[in-house]
């Protein structure tokens, strides 16, 4: 409960003032501890201090292998220091933890999103990408703030400005990370949602190429190519009650363009479902589908397990 995480904080907040200089590591759990107690307020300021006090909480790692098992072991320093000189050890090394900064900008512009200050939110994560401009776990994080700053929009202008600026740097963590398949889906979304359905199918093939597990990209492409759907009907809808030649034959043709979308749209289904065969959505997908290509032994088979799911 929050009681409870905020009884914690005040232990913690209570060690690190006994001696700042050594116990700054307890201000940084303290603040997870308000955030954990929802009192977002209380873990802003305390992020704050650490970021003002250019907290990393980065600390040595010891290293060394086992001649015997040829396996590398961590150690802490006092085993490091007595296992250097012994014959039983070899390929001593000193590495480093990661550091906490970018986790702390990252939460002060969560929180002043979550309290609607959107241009501290903006100027937190600038602040941090103008120090490590290349760190892939800034720029994720900068890209959910704007996604956040988009859900939270009230004007369309805003929100398609925040999407843009989204899809902007989205592009920029694939360059740094080109095989991540839900990258490449986050773009197609944004691509999709802009009008650019060329460019989203191919960002969702990609995540499929490096992702194939991803049941969603296969769903998006078929929602894409049955945008066309949509076109031909409404040519269809025109042309339905007239008795010319040309029309008729014109009919027969979208017909079949008609056809040809949803023949289009089978495999998408067929594949998602070889990695969830209970996808309820894609099933009712399918079932559509086999029903409206008249093969109707598919369209029972997909049926029955649909009914199966279902009760």
């Amino acid at each position: 409960s929050s009681k409870k995480w905020m009884e914690g904080v005040d232990k913690l907040l209570l060690a690190y003032e006994m001696d700042k200089d050594n116990n700054i590591d307890y201000l940084y759990f303290a603040a997870s501890g308000a955030v954990n107690a929802e009192n977002f307020d209380l873990a802003l300021e305390y992020y704050l201090q650490l970021k003002e006090k250019n907290y990393t909480g980065i600390k040595d790692e010891y290293f060394i292998t086992n001649v015997e098992s040829g396996v590398e072991e961590k150690v802490t320093e006092t085993e490091y220091k007595i296992y250097q000189s012994s014959k039983e050890y070899m390929n001593p090394r000193i590495g480093q933890t990661e550091s906490r900064y970018p986790e702390i900008v990252k939460n002060i512009a969560l929180i002043y999103v979550k309290k609607g200050e959107d241009e501290l939110a903006i100027e937190a994560i600038n602040e941090a990408r103008s120090i490590q401009p290349d760190d892939l776990y800034l720029i994720l994080n900068e890209a959910d703030l704007y996604i956040r700053l988009s859900n939270n929009a009230s004007d369309d202008n805003l929100r398609s400005q925040y999407r843009l600026k989204f899809k902007e740097i989205m592009t920029l963590a694939v360059e740094k990370d080109p095989e991540n398949g839900i990258l490449y889906y986050n773009l197609g979304i944004i691509s999709s949602e802009q009008g650019e359905s060329d460019d989203a199918k191919s960002y969702f093939e990609k995540a499929i190429e490096f992702k194939p597990d991803y049941t969603d990209s296969y769903v998006a492409i078929v929602n894409i190519l049955l945008q066309e759907q949509t076109v031909i009907i409404g040519e269809m809808d025109k042309i339905a009650m007239s008795n010319k030649r040309s029309d008729i034959a014109k009919y027969d043709q979208l017909k079949e363009d008609l056809n040809e979308v949803w023949r289009k749209c089978i495999p998408y289904c067929e594949k998602a479902l070889q990695y969830d065969p209970n996808d309820l959505e894609v099933l009712k997908l399918l079932s559509q589908f086999y029903y409206k290509l008249d093969n109707l032994d598919g369209y029972k088979e997909i049926n029955a397990k649909i009914e199966q799911l279902s009760n």
